[in-house]
């Protein structure tokens, strides 16, 4: 699977169609899920992005029945689009080691990715960006365990 992420990533370099919008969590993100989200922005006749967040338990990447019913919100908002498009920007909280939790990221945007394939969405359509706990949500002093750190967000867009 992180093979076939690593090629839509390529394949979708040049990605567009996705505008910045407010985060659905606590703060303003500023780091490099921001920027590169900002660099995706669409232009101004264009459909904005929809939102979606999936969260998952402390040191986990299994989707549960709340994450299920996200993506499935997620795959209606896609099939409504022609030629729609995925983002996906996963995070972690800072317990752990960072490396550890960049790893522990990339695994949550694989199972969003899969579990998105599996649904019938093109792994073309896909691209997928894991920042470990560099991008937090809800910024944090280092070895918190903050719920709203372990997630992926999922932007739905032209």
């Amino acid at each position: 699977m992180k093979r076939l992420l690593i090629g839509c990533i390529t394949c979708l370099a040049g990605l567009a169609g996705f505008a910045a919008g407010a985060p659905p969590h606590a703060g303003a993100q500023t780091g490099p899920a921001a920027r590169l989200v900002a660099q995706a922005q669409a232009p101004a006749d264009q459909t904005e992005a929809e939102r979606f967040v999936v969260y998952f338990a402390s040191g986990s990447a299994k989707l549960d029945a709340a994450a299920e019913a996200v993506l499935l919100e997620a795959k209606a908002a896609l099939a409504k689009l022609e030629r729609g498009r995925v983002l996906l920007i996963a995070g972690a909280d800072t317990v752990g080691d960072p490396a550890a939790n960049v790893r522990l990221s990339e695994r949550r945007a694989d199972a969003v990715a899969a579990a998105m394939i599996a649904g019938g969405v093109a792994p073309s359509s896909i691209r997928a960006e894991a920042f470990g706990e560099a991008d937090l949500a809800d910024p944090t002093e280092d070895a918190v365990d903050q719920a709203g750190n372990r997630r992926v967000e999922i932007l739905v867009g032209r």
